[in-house]
């Protein structure tokens, strides 16, 4: 179907938002049929918790860090991603210390608040003007990045980079796991 939202007409132009939704069985069966490998978006939703490590300890962040987050799987993606509220409760279930980060039952207490299927660890760190991430996910599996934090943004522009880097590799890892290629059938 289609949806046609703000439109504006004008004597040289036409402009107008587009909804278009698709038929995904549908559009399947054409992918499979035409032999083009593709990968579906997670039915399922995961948590990201942003915690940031300082001289050996580390907390929920409330800043930068969990700014980026936030903006970052609000655009949507393979890995449909939350982050969690961070009020007392998950910071109960799930608290920042390094042993109850890795805890599997304090990860899935904090999931059940959410009804989300995986948590994922996104610890932010500084250290010699670099800000280093390192993105875990719910099978242990640790992803990497870092950006210079100097400069014009400094922190928040270093979190907004090392974010990308590390999505962007988390998507990657999903799609090659989770690629359909009917070609090869």
């Amino acid at each position: 179907s289609i949806d046609v939202a703000n439109e504006a007409v004008a004597p040289q132009r036409y402009r107008a938002t587009l909804t278009v939704r698709f038929d995904a069985e549908g559009v399947r069966g054409l992918l499979r049929n035409a032999g083009i490998a593709f990968a579906a978006a997670d039915k399922g939703l995961s948590l990201v918790v942003p915690v940031l490590r300082y001289d050996g300890g580390s907390f929920w962040d409330d800043g930068w860090w969990r700014g980026a987050w936030e903006t970052a799987v609000g655009r949507g993606g393979l890995i449909p991603m939350l982050v969690p509220l961070g009020d007392l409760a998950d910071r109960q279930a799930l608290p920042a210390d390094g042993a109850a980060l890795s805890d599997p039952a304090a990860q899935d207490a904090l999931a059940a608040r959410y009804d989300a299927g995986a948590v994922w660890i996104a610890e932010g760190r500084v250290a010699g003007g670099q800000l280093e991430g390192r993105l875990t996910g719910p099978d242990g599996r640790a992803l990497t990045a870092t950006a210079p934090v100097a400069g014009e943004g400094g922190e928040k522009a270093a979190a907004d980079t090392v974010v990308t880097q590390l999505l962007d590799q988390a998507r990657s890892g999903w799609r090659s796991t989770n690629l359909v290629d009917y070609s090869r059938r």
